[in-house]
């Protein structure tokens, strides 16, 4: 079989690049909100201390590996292939970087319910929904990092519960 196509994936590879990077973003933001939250009085209390150091640590991965586009870098193998687009890798890595983001992001709901919580503030029904999904999740898992994969795994599920409240109209 010969192939006459030029088939060549840099539009996907820029776009998947761009996905990392935004990633990157949220989780910089999810972590510095989060160490506002962790930063008063009472914060080590429920275990925030350990959210947060492994917030800041998934968040500085995230980061780390958000560092450059994918499709910049490219190393012609022959004379016959003129560019590599990288489209592959930069794929990889905005899959990476999305899952990444979504642990940032467990880890910061976490601590807002808690913070909710010891706050003892009115309660809204956004806020309800929150600590409802917080408190059962950890009232199902055994470790911290199962309790974050499960929450982050639900965060889609909080979206939908909140949406009523943060649409307009």
């Amino acid at each position: 079989v010969l192939s006459g196509g030029s088939f060549h994936g840099a539009p996907l590879g820029l776009a998947a690049d761009t996905v990392a990077l935004a990633a990157g973003q949220v989780g910089s933001l999810s972590r510095q909100r989060l160490a506002v939250l962790t930063s008063g009085k009472g914060a080590a209390s429920g275990g925030l201390e350990r959210t947060m150091l492994l917030t800041s640590a998934t968040a500085a991965l995230l980061e780390l590996a958000t560092v450059g586009p994918a499709t910049r870098h490219w190393l012609p193998v022959d004379d016959v292939e003129d560019h590599v687009s990288n489209s592959a890798l930069a794929s990889r890595q905005a899959l990476a970087a999305l899952e990444r983001a979504r642990h940032v992001l467990a880890c910061e709901a976490r601590a807002a319910a808690w913070a909710l919580v010891e706050a003892g503030a009115g309660s809204s029904p956004a806020s309800d929904a929150l600590v409802e999904l917080v408190r059962d999740v950890e009232q199902t898992e055994r470790t911290p990092s199962a309790t974050l994969e499960a929450i982050g795994a639900r965060l889609d599920e909080l979206l939908d519960r909140l949406a009523p409240y943060l649409s307009p109209g």
